[in-house]
């Protein structure tokens, strides 16, 4: 695999910089910049595609894992949503008609 000197064009979205490998342990290890706002023990679920890429996706909390069943009996399904923050990036695919 060759150095993509342009990401946008391989359709996973916008740039944010360029990060280096380095062994800490027996372990190969990527910083993440603070701007990115990740937290210290953030877990993320990891894939590789058959070229190589690799694609990290934060794990989120399952908001009903604490939720009784008369609870979830119970819930308002026009609220369910309320307390869920969509980042904008998760509509991207949504702004091209094409």
């Amino acid at each position: 695999m060759g150095e993509v000197k342009n990401i946008e064009n391989i359709g996973i979205g916008k740039s944010i910089g360029k990060v280096k490998t380095r062994k800490q342990g027996n372990s190969v290890v990527i910083s993440m910049k603070k701007e990115l706002n990740v937290k210290e023990n953030q877990e993320f679920y990891m894939y590789q595609d058959e070229n190589g890429y690799i694609t990290l996706i934060p794990k989120i909390p399952d908001y009903y894992a604490t939720a009784t069943d008369e609870e979830l009996k119970n819930m308002d399904p026009d609220n369910l949503l309320k307390n869920m923050k969509i980042m904008d990036s998760e509509w991207d695919e949504y702004d091209d008609p094409s």
